[in-house]
Protein backbone atom coordinates (compact mmCIF):
# COMPACT_ATOMS: atom_id res chain seq x y z
CA UNK A 1 0.00 0.00 0.00
CA UNK A 2 1.55 3.36 -0.72
CA UNK A 3 2.12 5.51 2.03
CA UNK A 4 0.05 8.35 0.45
CA UNK A 5 -3.38 6.38 0.77
CA UNK A 6 -2.93 5.76 4.65
CA UNK A 7 -4.64 8.31 6.88
CA UNK A 8 -4.03 9.43 10.32
CA UNK A 9 -6.17 10.69 12.99
CA UNK A 10 -4.54 11.46 15.96
CA UNK A 11 -6.27 13.22 18.59
CA UNK A 12 -8.58 10.22 20.29
CA UNK A 13 -7.68 9.10 23.45
CA UNK A 14 -10.61 6.42 23.68
CA UNK A 15 -12.53 4.14 21.32
CA UNK A 16 -15.44 6.67 21.70
CA UNK A 17 -13.63 9.49 20.63
CA UNK A 18 -12.02 7.18 17.67
CA UNK A 19 -14.93 6.77 16.11
CA UNK A 20 -16.18 10.08 17.09
CA UNK A 21 -13.10 12.14 15.58
CA UNK A 22 -12.58 9.43 12.33
CA UNK A 23 -16.35 9.10 11.23
CA UNK A 24 -16.49 12.84 9.99
CA UNK A 25 -12.85 12.77 8.66
CA UNK A 26 -14.02 9.08 6.30
CA UNK A 27 -17.10 11.10 5.03
CA UNK A 28 -14.89 14.29 3.92
CA UNK A 29 -12.49 11.94 2.18
CA UNK A 30 -15.78 9.96 0.77
CA UNK A 31 -15.46 6.07 2.01
CA UNK A 32 -18.48 4.51 2.25
CA UNK A 33 -16.86 1.33 3.04
CA UNK A 34 -13.99 0.83 5.67
CA UNK A 35 -12.41 -1.85 7.64
CA UNK A 36 -12.42 -1.28 11.13
CA UNK A 37 -8.93 -3.51 12.62
CA UNK A 38 -8.82 -3.88 16.08
CA UNK A 39 -8.11 -6.66 18.84
CA UNK A 40 -10.89 -9.53 18.85
CA UNK A 41 -11.57 -8.49 22.61
CA UNK A 42 -12.29 -4.55 22.12
CA UNK A 43 -13.93 -5.02 18.22
CA UNK A 44 -17.35 -5.16 19.76
CA UNK A 45 -17.44 -2.05 21.82
CA UNK A 46 -15.59 -0.10 18.78
CA UNK A 47 -18.24 -1.37 16.50
CA UNK A 48 -20.93 0.01 18.68
CA UNK A 49 -19.36 2.85 18.67
CA UNK A 50 -18.64 3.34 14.97
CA UNK A 51 -22.49 2.57 14.54
CA UNK A 52 -23.21 5.13 17.00
CA UNK A 53 -21.45 8.12 14.88
CA UNK A 54 -23.64 6.55 11.96
CA UNK A 55 -21.03 4.37 9.86
CA UNK A 56 -21.11 0.44 9.45
CA UNK A 57 -17.81 -0.56 9.26
CA UNK A 58 -16.71 -4.01 8.12
CA UNK A 59 -15.09 -5.26 11.24
CA UNK A 60 -11.51 -7.13 11.37
CA UNK A 61 -10.61 -8.76 14.28
CA UNK A 62 -6.92 -9.62 15.06
CA UNK A 63 -5.16 -10.48 17.96
CA UNK A 64 -7.30 -13.21 19.74
CA UNK A 65 -5.95 -14.37 22.68
CA UNK A 66 -6.73 -17.95 23.71
CA UNK A 67 -5.77 -20.48 26.25
CA UNK A 68 -3.03 -22.81 24.76
CA UNK A 69 -4.52 -26.22 24.08
CA UNK A 70 -3.09 -29.36 25.35
CA UNK A 71 -2.76 -28.32 29.44
CA UNK A 72 -5.65 -31.13 30.38
CA UNK A 73 -6.92 -30.45 34.21
CA UNK A 74 -4.00 -27.87 34.59
CA UNK A 75 -6.08 -25.27 32.30
CA UNK A 76 -8.70 -25.04 35.21
CA UNK A 77 -5.72 -23.94 37.92
CA UNK A 78 -5.44 -20.04 37.92
CA UNK A 79 -2.13 -18.59 36.24
CA UNK A 80 -0.44 -15.68 35.07
CA UNK A 81 -1.74 -16.17 31.44
CA UNK A 82 -5.65 -16.79 32.97
CA UNK A 83 -5.40 -13.76 34.85
CA UNK A 84 -4.29 -11.54 31.78
CA UNK A 85 -6.89 -12.74 29.74
CA UNK A 86 -9.27 -12.05 32.99
CA UNK A 87 -8.25 -8.77 32.95
CA UNK A 88 -8.51 -7.95 29.51
CA UNK A 89 -12.31 -9.45 29.42
CA UNK A 90 -13.12 -7.33 32.88
CA UNK A 91 -11.91 -4.76 31.29
CA UNK A 92 -13.89 -4.88 27.84
CA UNK A 93 -17.12 -6.36 29.68
CA UNK A 94 -16.66 -2.92 31.94
CA UNK A 95 -16.09 -0.25 29.18
CA UNK A 96 -18.93 -1.87 27.13
CA UNK A 97 -21.43 -1.15 30.40
CA UNK A 98 -19.73 2.14 30.67
CA UNK A 99 -20.31 3.06 27.56
CA UNK A 100 -23.82 2.14 27.08
CA UNK A 101 -24.67 3.72 30.35
CA UNK A 102 -23.48 6.93 29.42
CA UNK A 103 -24.78 6.70 25.87
CA UNK A 104 -21.59 6.87 24.07
CA UNK A 105 -22.98 3.29 22.39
Amino acid sequence: MPESAIRVQAKSRTTAEDARYTVPLLRQWGVETFFLVTTAMDLPRAVACFRKEGAEPVPYPVDYRVTPPGRGWRRWIPGVSTLSLSDEAIHEYVGYAVYWLTGKL
